[in-house]
């Protein structure tokens, strides 16, 4: 009985942690016109992949629209921007062979 419901509470704790982390899948029309002028900043260096938006609501930071890109010599990045248009964060990410 005891092993059934760690068991139990492991997979609630798993699943709880598995929705809130997730992003909201976006359109680039969905999104404040500052982050829309962001993104289409970096697409004109590159192609743009997608957009999604992230409350934080887990680790208590500002939320934010994460925006993906794969730059010209394939270089891809993904851009983090709050909703009035600043960029906190840049990240390059691995590229896949």
């Amino acid at each position: 009985m005891k092993q059934c419901t760690i068991s139990a509470w492991l997979i609630l704790a798993f699943l709880a942690s598995a929705a809130s982390a997730k992003d909201t899948p976006m359109t680039v029309d969905q999104c404040p016109a500052p982050v829309q002028a962001i993104i289409r900043h970096y697409s004109a260096q590159g192609t743009f992949e997608a957009v999604a938006f992230d409350e934080k609501k887990k680790s208590g930071g500002p939320p934010t629209y994460e925006a993906k890109f794969t730059l010209r010599g394939g270089r891809r990045i993904e851009v983090h921007i709050t909703p009035e248009g600043k960029v906190l964060q840049f990240e390059e990410k691995k590229r896949q062979n």
